[in-house]
């Protein structure tokens, strides 16, 4: 295959010498043309670089006496025929409308992470403005969306307050009056927790640092999680404002507790799992030791004496001390 190479100049004279495709190109094209209805008679108003020489401007001579008038470029557009594109219409846009939760969930997320005992209550009113908010803009009668963004709400609050034991006081005090000011919605909720949390009681099974250490710090992270949650629940129950948390609640749970680790001292594989419930009841008698003396001393004192496979050494030392308290 041999290559020819033409200069700038070249190009430019063979544009200028009036080229014409050969006839039988022609010819192909006149048979296309007829078969897409296209006639030589049709006037081309498509204009691009193509076919640049369509006329844009329309000339006339301007008429007045003496009949050599000059020749003056009309400023008139060309009339419009039916075959021309026309323009579309123009259309405003629509912007969907904001959601601004996910800031107004940001914003009580920083208020609880910088609240103490000198702004709580500016605080808790700063939480119910954002969460009122956060109502006016669901659709009026929409349920399943009310409810899927007060539990995003309430996440995001509850996961804050057992994150930290020390501030339990305080975080007791925040969630017992947005249970108030929104007990419908966030009551339920709360309930549903104190359910997770006996729940999370069961199948605990210890784990090994030098085998794996992320599954062992995930393991301590959920052992402390509910230590925070055991000692958050003892201070709603303190407040007594709340009604769904009260002291008796408290010894009901405790006695929930203690039914479980009856039925798992016989197991030496239950040995930790023992010993961790042992460790919430511990976390409960430190605010409710004379109620609890008085309902489970006996208890305390038989598991303070045992001598199961699934009751440690350290877990009966923690019983003993129980009793003598």
């Amino acid at each position: 295959m041999t290559t020819k190479i033409y200069s700038l100049s070249e190009f430019e004279r063979i544009g200028r010498c009036n080229y014409e495709l050969p006839e039988n190109v022609l010819a192909s094209i006149r048979t296309l043309c007829s078969l897409v209805g296209y006639a030589e008679t049709t006037q081309n108003t498509y204009i691009n670089q193509y076919n640049a020489t369509a006329p844009s401007t329309t000339m006339n001579q301007k008429k007045g006496g003496g009949g050599g008038g000059a020749r003056q470029v009309s400023s008139r557009k060309p009339k419009e025929t039916n075959n021309e594109w026309k323009r579309p219409v123009f259309k405003a846009t629509v912007f969907a409308e904001v959601d601004d939760t996910q800031a107004l969930i940001n914003d009580i997320r920083v208020g609880l992470n910088k609240i103490k005992d000198t702004n709580c209550d500016e605080n808790i009113a700063m939480f119910i403005e954002k969460i009122d908010k956060i109502q006016e803009s669901i659709d009026f009668g929409d349920d399943c969306e009310l409810t899927e963004k007060m539990q995003q709400v309430f996440d995001t609050i509850y996961t804050i307050c057992i994150s930290n034991k020390m501030f339990s006081k305080i975080y007791a005090t925040v969630l017992v009056r947005l249970c108030q000011n929104y007990g419908s919605n966030f009551n339920p909720i709360l309930d549903d927790k104190v359910v997770e949390f006996l729940a999370s009681m069961q199948n605990i099974v210890d784990v090994n640092a030098n085998d794996n250490y992320d599954a062992f710090c995930e393991f301590t992270a959920k052992n402390n999680s509910r230590k925070n949650i055991a000692n958050l629940l003892c201070e709603i129950a303190k407040m007594g404002e709340y009604e769904n948390m009260q002291v008796s609640t408290i010894i009901k749970i405790t006695s929930d507790l203690l039914n479980q680790i009856t039925e798992s001292v016989e197991l030496v594989e239950k040995q930790k799992e023992v010993e961790e419930i042992t460790e919430n009841i511990v976390i409960i008698f430190s605010h409710f030791g004379k109620e609890l003396r008085e309902q489970f001393k006996p208890i305390f004192e038989q598991l303070a004496s045992l001598k199961k496979p699934g009751l440690s050494s350290r877990t009966r030392f923690k019983y003993m001390d129980l009793v003598g308290k």
